[in-house]
């Protein structure tokens, strides 16, 4: 930080030295470094004014000094560390700052602390997972993560800690981490009295992957804890294990349509090997059922068009309009010339289906077939078809639409 003072040249040494005495009072408690430079008087400046007192002030780089700053932007300068300072000299003064009062020094310190990756500050920042801003609480849990398998041990302990907030925080670490070590302790916090902790606890299973938490993951799927269900189905797909699969085609014969919902989409996680029992769900009662599953055999893609395709034929109104659906989520070219043809079955929202997902595909081989579908006897599939040319680029033929 630079000043320029300038001065009569009467006063001129009376004043330097007043300048000075003044910055080194002012500077003497706040840790910082003064140096003066006179700069000479010219001859051009000579009988006017004298030259400049130039004062540089630079701040130290101790982190002690910043943590006693009453001010938290200045406290917060303690992260300014440099990277070649030994790390054993610069974790302490870190530790000793997650204890400030202000969030935003605690969130600073916390993601200096993780780049740092030191194990000796793994307690410390346990001790943050509770913590009452939220931010600070993610934080420490990214700071967690990067320090890795030392933080394991600590972090299973805190799946019991008194604060709810703590043990939720705690379950994302170590889904993060993915040390098979917590799986049992994640196993437990699936029944949680803390819903929010519980769902975690099922998405730290699914990041981990390991099948023993197969079964538990089923009982939350076919449970009445409908609110993390799908996290639950979601950490099953993820899984990506035979015995997963199986238990996921049997959920999908469940009698809420909710939780053959969430299987479905499980199961479009896991990919070909859920194709069969994906199409079979497409002939299912609940429109629910039917849309997750024209979604999940979407996310399957390559390996679903085939039989996606011959379902386009299928006697039920049903199967053609959710393989209509899911054929348009593949995004296969294969599917272009079919989903043509489906503009003219004879079920009004199986052709409206067909106009939608060409419009989303956006081959401009649908070009022509969507502009004789504005002449379809009925209304919505017409305002569906101007709506795909309008997607295609053909704005005018949205203002025709009678």
């Amino acid at each position: 930080m630079f000043r320029r003072l300038r001065y009569p040249a009467k006063m001129g040494q009376v004043m330097k030295k007043i300048v000075v005495f003044l910055l080194l009072w002012l500077c003497f408690g706040t840790g910082c470094a003064v140096t003066v430079t006179d700069l000479k008087e010219t001859d051009k400046d000579k009988g006017r004014d004298k030259g400049n007192v130039q004062v540089k002030v630079k701040e130290k780089k101790s982190p002690i000094a910043a943590i006693k700053e009453k001010e938290p932007q200045v406290r917060s300068k303690v992260i300014d560390i440099p990277k070649e300072t030994d790390k054993s000299s610069s974790v302490k003064p870190l530790i000793i700052a997650l204890r400030d009062k202000d969030p935003f020094v605690r969130k600073s310190v916390t993601e200096k602390l993780g780049r740092i990756g030191d194990p000796q500050t793994v307690e410390p920042l346990i001790t943050l997972l509770g913590d009452e801003d939220t931010f600070v609480r993610e934080t420490a849990a990214d700071a967690l993560t990067k320090i890795g398998e030392p933080a394991v041990k600590p972090l299973i302990s805190s799946l019991k800690d008194k604060n709810p907030e703590a043990r939720r925080a705690a379950a994302d670490a170590l889904g993060k981490i993915g040390d098979n070590r917590a799986v049992k302790p994640l196993i437990s916090s699936l029944t949680d009295t803390d819903i929010w902790v519980s769902k975690s606890a099922a998405a730290a299973l699914g990041k981990i992957g390991d099948p023993q938490a197969i079964g538990s993951l089923i009982a939350i799927i076919r449970g009445e804890a409908s609110l993390f269900r799908k996290a639950a189905a979601d950490a099953l797909g993820r899984i990506n294990n035979p015995r997963a699969t199986e238990q996921l085609i049997s959920v999908l014969g469940e009698n809420s349509s909710w939780v053959r919902k969430s299987a479905a989409t499980a199961l479009g996680n896991i990919g070909e090997p859920a194709v069969e029992p994906l199409m079979a769900a497409l002939g299912e009662k609940s429109s629910r059922v039917r849309q997750a599953a024209a979604d999940a055999l979407g996310k399957v893609g390559s390996p679903a068009v085939k039989p996606l395709l011959s379902a386009l034929n299928h006697e039920n109104k049903y199967v053609r309009q959710a393989a209509t659906l899911a054929l348009g989520r593949t995004g296969d070219a294969r599917a272009i010339e079919p989903l043509i043809a489906a503009l003219k079955d004879k079920e009004v929202f199986v052709r409206g289906t067909a106009a939608m997902v060409l419009g989303e595909i956006g081959n401009k081989r649908a070009v022509e077939p969507l502009i004789s579908t504005l002449e379809d006897e009925n209304r919505d599939v017409r305002q569906t078809a101007a709506w795909a040319l309008k997607t295609l680029g053909y704005h005018s033929y949205e203002e025709e639409v009678p």
